[in-house]
């Protein structure tokens, strides 16, 4: 009785532990999505930004720039326990802020920002943005991988844990059928092979 409760406690923390882990899945798929909509918003931007030179799209980049920002921050709190996820994703903080400081040295001053236009279309053509928001893509993609890889990890040790219980309780229910069919038998052959009493 109290291997089973035992047995029924383990279930019980590998449920919660599956609930947690779905949990994570989700807010870890949802940064995912959204740093990588905020990098496709940054880039679409700062593009719009070069060609025309509009203010509006440089105050967009700037708040995509924020978003993103606050989007990695969140994610790398979501994947602290997953080392090399964590890692890339400081490499994309790192190919960020050399898109950054190569496209827009004076970010925080507008009006210079405005005025070298030139600095930006040079940055352009030199494929600064492009090569960044490759680079970022990519390790995006891998942080993903990594992630989706130690969520069916932990699913398949929850999975393998809980298969090992369920033979173990359905061994000891077998185990505790066979002993009260032998033990019955004991008592009934007992009762049958004793003789009677003489009164």
């Amino acid at each position: 009785m109290m291997v089973n409760l035992t047995l029924l406690t383990t279930l019980q923390n590998e449920k919660k532990t599956l609930q947690h882990l779905l949990i994570d899945f989700r807010n870890v798929s949802r940064d995912l999505y959204e740093l990588h909509r905020s990098m496709l918003n940054m880039t679409n931007a700062d593009h719009a930004f070069v060609v025309t030179g509009g203010l509006s799209f440089l105050k967009e980049f700037i708040q995509s720039s924020k978003e993103f920002k606050s989007n990695i921050y969140s994610l790398k709190q979501s994947v602290v326990s997953l080392p090399l996820a964590y890692k890339m994703l400081e490499e994309i903080e790192v190919i960020l802020l050399g898109w950054l400081n190569t496209s827009y040295p004076d970010i925080k001053d507008v009006q210079k920002t405005l005025q070298s236009a030139a600095h930006l279309r040079q940055a352009l053509n030199e494929g600064v943005r492009t090569k960044a928001t490759e680079e970022m893509t990519i390790l995006l993609v891998q942080v993903k991988d990594r992630w989706y890889a130690h969520v069916i990890a932990v699913v398949k040790q929850v999975n393998d844990k809980s298969r090992r219980i369920q033979i173990r309780s359905i061994a000891m229910a077998l185990g505790t059928v066979l002993f009260m069919i032998l033990f019955s038998f004991w008592v009934t052959r007992g009762l049958v092979s004793r003789p009677p009493e003489v009164a």
